[in-house]
């Protein structure tokens, strides 16, 4: 893509700048790893019916889908995608998402996000207020019905 471009735009493309202020270096590093290790690999796609197939032999990934909606529910990330994803903090995968979907790499921006949705699955209500820098703005009584609603929520 470059060398076509290079070729069309003649000796101005040595100079060539292309505006990414929204992405800082560290990020775009990330990103430029993810596509160099993603490199010959299809996209992820979100499968929406169950008509499809489980991965239309298309990815390396294996969707789980919901066994009454037939959506996408989870990915199986590599071990390698794991690694590059799973010590950041919020700020940070904010921050690739962000890239991610800049830059339009579907893949990163799905694999980002399904890591944040696991980093916070487990959480109780406390705990997901901290990661995410919130603070509880229920008192005693607003949460005892919350609790006498919705016995199931644990709250």
């Amino acid at each position: 893509m470059y060398d076509e471009m290079a070729r069309m735009m003649g000796e101005q493309a040595d100079t060539l700048n292309i505006p990414l202020t929204s992405i800082d270096s560290s990020q775009l590093k990330k990103v430029i790893d993810w596509l160099e290790s993603h490199k010959g690999n299809y996209s992820l796609a979100v499968l929406v019916s169950t008509s499809q197939s489980r991965t239309s032999g298309k990815t390396p990934y294996d969707f789980k889908l919901d066994e009454v909606t037939g959506e996408r529910t989870w990915v199986e990330l590599s071990a390698e995608d794991r690694e590059m994803l799973e010590p950041m903090n919020l700020h940070e995968y904010i921050e690739l998402l962000d890239a991610a979907h800049y830059l339009e790499v579907d893949s990163l921006r799905y694999a980002v996000s399904q890591s944040i949705a696991a980093t916070i699955r487990d959480l109780d209500p406390d705990a997901m207020r901290a990661y995410f820098g919130e603070e509880d703005d229920l008192t005693e009584k607003e949460k005892e019905a919350i609790r006498q609603e919705d016995v199931w929520a644990s709250y």
